[in-house]
């Protein structure tokens, strides 16, 4: 679904957008798939299992989710005593002036430069989106695009400091910005872009990588330079379909790009396209080619990321126990997988998101236990995994801790999610 058409469903419905919806691939989030796991299972129900091996991957992954929600809710009531949380290094706790706190407003840190600034955004009281920088020292600067009405989204930062993001305007359409250090704002618009743009990241020269739709809803990634120069790309095996087609979702100093595409089929698959503009499709070793790196569960959209030498971090389905796992993978440059899974304890089952790696290849990224609760984790270049679970945050269902950006110190920086669903920065040092 285009999220442009789902701003304007949830505002209809007296729902304002809280967080980070995804540009290219909508996925729902775990309250909203607990609420819906009824009506989900009462639908397929109703199909034959013919029908339903049938159904694009995104679908049987819908299917896996809700369960997993459902199940989750149930072992947390039912259990008895939860794994205590886990404290290593410092966190540093803070809110941007100005942040709701009601049910899914706050700050929400997407990414970490190596200078320790931070960028974002925070949900007001009113729950529209501005965004942020904060500064290694703690100061705290807000921003809105020149003609953002309905939130600003900041989404990656370089070495220079400079932000990439987007914005709603008053017809909830998104165009793209760019931030400079010093406060100057460049908003942008692909061509043919007709139905929204959202850049996702952005390398140390400036290039900005991300997504865009055209008239007929089709998906195409794009590379915006320096001097504003857009060149648009797809994956040759990407449909041309509605709601098919590439999405950039990375670009490193080398050039190359991580993304998703959309066959014609509807089934999504990652890939890597080399500066030479060669593309390969990703598949680490047990997966069954289900969308590795482009789903998630408590974020919307693919979670990957691609780190100076060309690894990525991202995650894929295997098949197995009552709802399959995801789990992460580290690809190094010469095409090798590495495959782990942040945490194993009971109940079933865990689910592994990594976000972001740095040059070295320590991974940040988060996890969803068998109760549902969220953990940070950081995993580095020797597979030794580090638990993050900020102090206040809340222990129950849909709630805990989640690791967003890594630099290239190791210090981290995301987001914890209180009693009351509020949420709440962090900056983690090891």
């Amino acid at each position: 679904m285009h999220t442009t058409s789902i701003n304007r469903t949830l505002t209809l419905a007296g729902i304002t957008p809280a967080g980070k919806l995804s540009h290219a691939y909508f996925r729902p989030s775990m309250a909203v798939l607990a609420a819906g796991a009824v009506l989900l299972t009462a639908v397929t129900a109703a199909w034959s299992q013919e029908q339903i091996a049938r159904q694009p991957r995104a679908y049987r992954w819908a299917e896996a989710a809700a369960a997993k929600a459902t199940a989750g809710a149930a072992s947390t009531r039912t259990a008895g005593a939860m794994p205590a949380p886990t404290v290593a290094g410092t966190f540093i706790e803070f809110d941007v002036p100005g942040a709701g706190t009601g049910y899914g407003q706050g700050t929400f840190p997407y990414a970490i430069n190596p200078e320790g600034t931070i960028t974002g955004n925070y949900n007001d009281a009113n729950s529209i989106a501005h965004g942020f920088v904060r500064t290694a020292g703690g100061t705290i600067v807000t921003f809105d695009a020149p003609n953002q009405v309905y939130g600003t989204y900041a989404a990656a930062i370089n070495a220079e400091g400079t932000v990439t993001g987007y914005y709603y305007d008053a017809n909830y359409d998104s165009h793209g910005f760019v931030r400079t250090s010093d406060g100057a704002i460049v908003e942008f618009d692909a061509p043919r872009d007709v139905n929204g743009i959202y850049p996702a990241g952005i390398d140390d020269a400036g290039v900005v990588a991300g997504t865009y739709y055209d008239a007929k809803y089709v998906i195409r990634a794009f590379l915006r330079f320096r001097n504003g120069t857009i060149a648009v790309f797809d994956d040759p095996s990407a449909g041309t379909g509605f709601a098919q087609g590439t999405s950039a979702e990375g670009v490193n100093a080398l050039g190359a790009v991580a993304g998703c595409y959309t066959d014609s089929n509807s089934n999504v698959y990652a890939f890597l396209r080399a500066s030479d503009g060669v593309f390969t499709t990703l598949a680490p070793p047990t997966s069954t080619g289900d969308s590795p790196g482009c789903q998630s569960y408590v974020l919307s959209g693919p979670t990957m990321a691609i780190n100076s030498f060309g690894a990525i971090a991202s995650n894929y389905f295997e098949p197995g126990n009552p709802f399959g796992a995801y789990r992460g993978f580290l690809r190094s440059p010469d095409g090798a997988y590495a495959t782990f899974d942040a945490a194993t304890y009971s109940p079933c089952c865990i689910w592994t998101f990594p976000l972001s790696v740095n040059w070295a290849g320590t991974i940040a990224g988060y996890f969803n236990d068998g109760y549902n609760v969220n953990h940070g984790f950081v995993r580095d270049s020797a597979g030794t995994i580090t638990i993050l679970d900020a102090p206040n945050a809340s222990p129950g269902p849909n709630q805990g801790t989640i690791a967003n950006g890594i630099n290239l110190w190791g210090a981290v920086a995301g987001w914890y999610i209180d009693a009351n669903s509020a949420y709440h920065g962090f900056l983690w040092r090891p």
